[in-house]
């Protein structure tokens, strides 16, 4: 049996009138309709030889699995193209050097890791517009006062002997 053309956009003379007919039908001759077909499709195959049902279930299965892997295709190049974005976006930042990872859990006060070109912390040029704290450019937003969530009181001015410490206005 030749492959059936497929007409992609549905738009054929009988698509049409079939949908007119359809939308024009009460939901009452809708399901009349569906089930008389239901018994039409029951009966024919009940009438089917059994090698007819095996070619015809034969041809059914092809069909499918053509279908599927045409999709798996389409979606395992999609996948593809997705995962080497993301691969370039960690190159780009810096975060696909392995001795760096997770190393604030082992971190060397004694190295200068700013040095480093794996490194990418920049100044703190960004500014919070709830708390108006000073914050690095990759940081997240709600990392500070939770986009205005959290309201800190003002700190009290310290009793005068710290005062004067914090100050440096000792002799000393």
């Amino acid at each position: 049996m030749p492959c059936q053309k497929s007409n992609l956009d549905r738009n054929t003379r009988k698509a049409k009138s079939v949908r007119r007919v359809i939308a024009h039908q009460t939901e009452e001759e809708r399901a009349s309709g569906n089930e008389q077909s239901r018994q039409r499709r029951a009966q024919i195959r009940a009438e089917e030889a059994v090698e007819q049902q095996a070619t015809r279930l034969g041809d059914t299965r092809l069909r499918v699995r053509q279908s599927r892997s045409e999709t798996s295709n389409v979606l395992s190049s999609q996948q593809r193209e997705h995962n080497r974005l993301q691969m370039t976006e960690k190159l780009r930042q810096g975060k696909a050097y392995p001795p760096y990872k997770r190393l604030a859990f082992r971190y060397n006060p004694g190295e200068d890791y700013s040095l480093s070109r794996y490194v990418l912390i920049g100044t703190m040029t960004v500014v919070c517009p709830y708390c108006k704290v000073l914050k690095f450019c990759g940081e997240t937003k709600g990392m500070c006062c939770a986009a205005g969530k959290i309201k800190l009181p003002q700190l009290r001015e310290p009793p005068e002997p710290l005062k004067t410490l914090l100050a440096g206005y000792t002799a000393e």
